[in-house]
């Protein structure tokens, strides 16, 4: 059996922002979501608005790999590498470098 196809995004969740926004402190990524970490509305809220916001795919492609009760996270994108930097490319710090 192979392992799934995709690459892994790690990143730190800080519940209860105003709004979400992804941010990169250089080589760490961190999404503040408008949600609570109350029975898994922050995980169901960071998925949802990875998966629309900065991946581009439905939410249901998106699996969580790690993190479930922790702040530091990590999820299966259906991406290869360099489209995985692609997409992070305007979130990060030298977003020109996209």
């Amino acid at each position: 059996m192979s392992a799934p196809a995709g690459v892994v995004f790690a990143f730190r969740v800080v519940p209860n922002a105003p709004r979400c926004a992804l941010e990169c402190d250089g080589d760490r990524w961190r999404l503040r979501v408008d949600a609570p970490p109350i029975e898994g509305e922050a995980n169901a809220r960071a998925i949802a608005w990875l998966a629309r916001e900065v991946f581009g795919v439905p939410r249901t492609q998106l699996t969580l790999v790690r993190g479930a009760r922790s702040r530091d996270k990590a999820v299966r994108v259906p991406l290869t590498a360099e489209e995985l930097a692609r997409a992070l490319a305007p979130w990060s710090a030298d977003g020109a470098t996209a």
